[in-house]
């Protein structure tokens, strides 16, 4: 940039051309517009930026222990309409597609995190996890595997 202008050099940058189009006047030298009212509009330059470089650390995993994570265990699913939804009463029986002892799913933000069964400790009922999913395949994948 010409410091004692106070213009970019157009050397550095490209034509400005095209603002001459888009603001229906004519470009003076300088690559300044003369406004009717004696305003003066200079078209700006920008330098183009370079990409910073990539930090090369180790990730800082323990930023995310204090996430709060929902955890859901899913036992089946079943799909009505809403008449048949609506018509539900106390101690109607609804069917689920997962057979009687296989494995729930565990989902953490909605998401196929593992699998497992229900287990009672000290009065309370629990998950025991049985098996991990495989995250070394796409996640559309596990979608659909555990739909």
């Amino acid at each position: 940039m010409s410091e004692a202008a106070g213009h970019p050099d157009p050397d550095e940058v490209g034509d400005a051309g095209h603002l001459d189009e888009e603001l229906g006047g004519d470009l003076a030298a300088g690559g300044q517009y003369a406004e009717d009212e004696g305003e003066v509009v200079t078209s700006v330059q920008f330098a183009q930026l370079e990409a910073p470089a990539a930090r090369k650390g180790k990730p800082r995993m323990s930023r995310l222990n204090n996430v709060a994570v929902d955890i859901t265990v899913e036992l089946g699913r079943t799909e009505m309409s809403v008449r048949q939804l609506t018509a539900l009463r106390e101690q109607d029986i609804v069917h689920l597609t997962k057979l009687a002892g296989a494995a729930f799913d565990i989902r953490v933000n909605n998401r196929p995190f593992a699998e497992g069964e229900v287990v009672v400790v000290a009065d309370l009922m629990a998950v025991r996890i049985t098996k991990m999913m495989d995250y070394s395949r796409p996640l559309e994948d596990l979608d659909e595997e555990m739909l």
